[in-house]
């Protein structure tokens, strides 16, 4: 009985919501230097887990050369991000004519037009590397049931 209640509450509460739109604003400056500190954060991170997997015996197992190689796509998304934010902020907002979905872009230079729109496609970068994690997980998880056999 509690878990029909708790069903019925979890479907009313997520049939409730508001439109929930796919995009984070950071407002000015202040949103912005925050979030550009998180991406270098993330990429010292990222650069030092591989120096660390490198370093130990770690490094020699198939799942943790996954591992590596997912976190180094992490550190190259949060490159191609970081500097995608930066093109993003010194983007004239003249550009652009209509509002959402029907947003059109007018740029005349390179570095406002096809650059921008390719470092607006991160997911390239980033869901292999999480499809990477995920295999390195997988694969820990195998061996970890083999070593119990």
């Amino acid at each position: 009985m509690f878990f029909r209640v708790l069903l019925v509450a979890l479907t009313i509460f997520l049939s409730s919501a508001e439109n929930a739109h796919a995009l984070q604003v950071h407002p000015a400056p202040e949103g912005l230097y925050a979030h550009q500190m998180a991406h270098v954060f993330y990429i010292l991170s990222m650069v030092l887990f591989i120096y660390w997997i490198h370093k130990t015996d770690l490094g020699k197992q198939t799942a943790w050369r996954y591992v590596q190689l997912g976190c180094a796509f992490l550190a190259l998304w949060n490159i191609w991000a970081f500097v995608g934010h930066v093109i993003d902020h010194n983007l004239s907002r003249d550009i652009f004519l209509g509002e959402g979905w029907n947003r059109i872009m007018m740029a005349d230079e390179w570095t406002t037009g096809y650059l921008y729109v390719i470092l607006k496609m991160d997911h390239f970068i980033c869901v292999p590397a999480v499809a990477l994690l995920f295999v390195a997980l997988r694969k820990l998880n195998r061996e970890k049931g083999q070593e119990k056999a």
